[in-house]
């Protein structure tokens, strides 16, 4: 997992700077008439792979796409935009998460229920190209259930820092790409973002989204450690007003 990491970790900072400085060279004046607004209903259907230790007790995690229906019980998400020339955004995930895996000591279950939020301000470069910057919040509500040891719980939440930048290219009348990537850093040694996919305009204010997202952290606390790559198509609906 760790060259897999080193080398999104590189395709996500090398994306963010590159974006940024393209940007920063492209810049030119936005239509700042009126604020435009956007919420955006999804869902993200999440793979999940890496290491989840709860007290003393440490668990391989992995449910691979195809396992996302049996692994996901429940799940909801929704992101907000303000923008002109600058605007802001905000953005909440929800998942109740969980896996059984059968080893030679009989099923190790893994239960937890898990949030993401965001949230921060944004500065149009151009009309597709966009900055950002703010905190991304996770929560987790996690159980390790191991035949031997027992039970073992924990709640944790941790705030990292993000910076980063979307690029929405118009592809054809109705069709645009969407690129997105980011990364940060603060309670967790690294949480990074990237994203790719395509948005379709049924009207002037509704339009339908579908991406694929990669999201890593790295977080240790003491008894605790959550280092996760979380990755999956997510569909969404947008409008905006």
């Amino acid at each position: 997992m760790m060259s897999r990491e080193k080398d999104f970790m590189r395709i996500a900072a090398t994306s963010v700077a590159g974006l940024l400085i393209s940007g920063g060279a492209l810049a030119q004046d936005v239509d700042q008439t009126g604020w435009k607004y956007v919420i955006a209903p999804y869902a993200w259907g999440t793979s999940i792979d890496g290491k989840v230790t709860v007290g003393d007790r440490e668990a391989d995690v992995s449910a691979d796409f195809g396992d996302v229906v049996d692994f996901v019980d429940t799940a909801a998400a929704l992101r907000f935009e303000a923008m002109k020339k600058w605007g802001f955004f905000g953005d909440i995930w929800f998942a109740s998460l969980s896996n059984e895996e059968e080893t030679p000591i009989g099923n190790v279950e893994v239960t937890f229920d898990q949030t993401i939020a965001e949230a921060g301000a944004l500065y149009a470069f151009q009309s597709d190209l966009v900055g950002y910057f703010g905190a991304r919040y996770q929560q987790l509500d996690g159980e390790l259930d191991i035949p031997i040891g027992g039970e073992r719980s924990s709640d944790k939440d941790w705030t990292d820092a993000i910076i980063g930048a979307r690029y929405t290219p118009a592809l054809s009348h109705r069709w645009q790409g969407i690129l997105r990537a980011d990364v940060g850093g603060g309670d967790s040694d690294l949480t990074w973002l990237a994203q790719a996919g395509v948005g379709y305009r049924f009207s002037d204010s509704w339009s339908g989204r579908i991406a694929y997202r990669y999201l890593d952290t790295d977080f240790d606390e003491g008894n605790f450690q959550w280092d996760i790559a979380q990755e999956g198509l997510g569909l969404g609906l947008a409008y905006e007003f």
